[in-house]
């Protein structure tokens, strides 16, 4: 009788429609291989009508092999996300115990994220980490980035500098490999939705000029959420025949209030539009429509240069991470943000970034991930030792 080969069995975690669309191209190679079992697990945010229940497109699109795990996704104060992380520490190592795994592959620098690393590594399985090593000191994400790193034994990064980090908090650089960022190769490939096509699916007339906005939650002594919001909300309104087309924060502590704040200012602005949830073809097709990305999301670092669209980064936190000529940093305060807007909007800037390229784009980021994957030994991964700069 012929011995039947045996696959090495991958767990790909998503908790998010930011880290699902990342890796979208990733888990499409994974699931093709022959060598290879994939179980996507999705959980997060996915199950929260709140953020637009985007559970079901993945269920849709990965019908084998796919796992949904419900951790109470629906409030942002600390005692909700603790019970959330508490939830993935029972539920999905409950999963992971009944469900033995070679590798878990997971992304980013969520609390989701860290929670279910801590989750593997105490089930004493090995950890692929996807953009560690980054810097983002404005936000709560950057110490559960570095934590993450610090459980996982296989790193992909997006750029020299977060190779460099990893090195230095003890990682063995021949487990650190420079792939590029995602997001950047992701847009290479896309194709785009037309105006008019935007226009009729998600039922929206775009004006003489458009914003969108992204903003969440940040770590910031100087300026409260309250204020941080009131004065975007004063540079907006001195823009006449203005689209204000946002979408809705991620999870975060404090992530409510700023929706909240959004919702208030839809009722006195007809002008503004609020997705919980694009999709990702949907979202960049839009940025690409629109004349500028507004707010302190990532995206505006790690996506926005690819589509050569301004992006006014309010705030502290994205600071830390390398940025293409296309941003425009910005303070808090309501005439440092209209200012930045103006410049963003002027003829002179829009002409300069049409040379901009993405910092963090290199071809075939998913591939070498998926090849880096299928030709490693997890065996040989068993100890890590803290290596020190000499």
């Amino acid at each position: 009788m012929k011995k039947l080969k045996y696959k090495k069995k991958i767990c790909l975690v998503t908790t998010s429609r930011a880290d699902y669309w990342l890796m979208k191209e990733l888990i499409n190679m994974l699931e093709k291989d022959n060598d290879i079992q994939l179980n996507l697990l999705v959980t997060g945010q996915h199950l929260s009508s709140k953020y637009g229940n985007t559970y079901k497109e993945i269920l849709f699109n990965h019908k084998k092999n796919t796992k949904v795990i419900n951790i109470g996704t629906n409030k942002s104060d600390k005692i909700s996300i603790l019970n959330s992380m508490s939830n993935i520490l029972k539920k999905i190592g409950i999963y992971f115990i009944k469900n033995k795994m070679d590798l878990i592959i997971i992304l980013g620098d969520r609390y989701e994220t860290a929670c279910v690393a801590l989750t593997a590594y105490t089930s004493k399985i090995k950890i692929a980490h996807i953009h560690g090593g980054e810097k983002t000191t404005g936000s709560m994400d950057d110490s559960f980035r570095h934590a993450i790193t610090k459980l996982s034994n296989i790193h992909f990064v997006s750029s020299n500098d977060s190779k460099k980090r990893i090195i230095q908090i003890g990682e063995n650089k021949k487990n650190v490999h420079l792939v590029g960022g995602l997001g950047a190769e992701m847009i290479s490939k896309m194709f785009f939705f037309e105006r008019k096509t935007i226009e009729k699916k998600i039922n929206i007339k775009f004006k003489k000029t458009n914003f969108l906005i992204c903003i969440n939650a940040f770590l910031d002594d100087q300026i409260s959420s309250i204020k941080f919001m009131q004065n975007v909300f004063k540079s907006l309104n001195k823009f006449k025949n203005t689209n204000f087309i946002f979408t809705l924060p991620n999870s975060d502590i404090d992530s409510d209030f700023i929706l909240k704040s959004i919702y208030e200012f839809k009722k006195s602005n007809k002008n503004c539009y609020i997705f919980k949830s694009l999709g990702s073809r949907m979202y960049l097709s839009l940025m690409k429509n629109c004349d500028l990305l507004l707010g302190n999301s990532s995206s505006g670092i790690l996506e926005a240069p690819s589509l050569k669209i301004p992006s006014i980064n309010i705030g502290k936190r994205q600071n830390g991470r390398p940025k293409s000529i296309s941003v425009i940093d910005s303070k808090a305060g309501y005439v440092d943000i209209y200012k930045s807007i103006k410049k963003g909007l002027s003829p002179i800037f829009k002409k300069k970034i049409l040379k901009t390229k993405s910092v963090f784009y290199k071809k075939g980021s998913s591939n070498k991930i998926f090849n880096i994957i299928k030709s490693i030994n997890v065996n040989n991964l068993s100890y890590k030792d803290f290596k020190d700069i000499n």
